[in-house]
């Protein structure tokens, strides 16, 4: 019986560590497709970063960095060891990254025109498991609609 209990304490520690995440419902499927960037990140973040920019990387651990579109190599953030790379959006040039800023506790690199790109471990329904995922965000004009 105790060995029983054991197993049913431990079935439940690791649903409460891992379920939390999953349980608000479904969620939207991860798409490539660009998040806004939201009010709240456009004030909390200025366009210009206090920090300098990373520098480009050299190092035998090349392929646990993100390339951005111009070449450079950064480390992965908030915790992440590997990722993909971002996907820029066709159409726009690219935006240099001038430094990293943190918004509600998540770590960003801050590209010259506000673009903010992180990595960051997202839960995945399709795979059922929390997976490195590369998000790029870009400021767009606020558009009203007329009814």
């Amino acid at each position: 019986p105790a060995v029983g209990i054991l197993a049913l304490a431990g079935t439940i520690a690791i649903w409460l560590v891992y379920e939390p995440a999953n349980s608000a419902g479904p969620k939207k499927p991860i798409s490539s497709d660009l998040t806004p960037v939201t009010e709240q990140e456009r004030e909390v973040a200025p366009v210009q970063s206090t920090l300098p920019a990373p520098q480009p990387t050299t190092t035998a651990e090349s392929n646990e960095l993100l390339t951005m579109p111009d070449g450079q190599q950064l480390p992965p953030l908030n915790g992440v060891t590997k990722s993909a790379d971002p996907a820029w959006p066709k159409g726009r040039p690219y935006s240099p990254v001038t430094g990293t800023r943190m918004v509600n506790g998540i770590e960003y690199y801050a590209h010259a025109d506000g673009t903010l790109t992180t990595t960051r471990y997202l839960w995945r329904t399709d795979l059922n498991r929390f997976d490195a995922t590369t998000v790029v965000k870009q400021p767009i004009a606020t558009q009203t609609t007329e009814r």
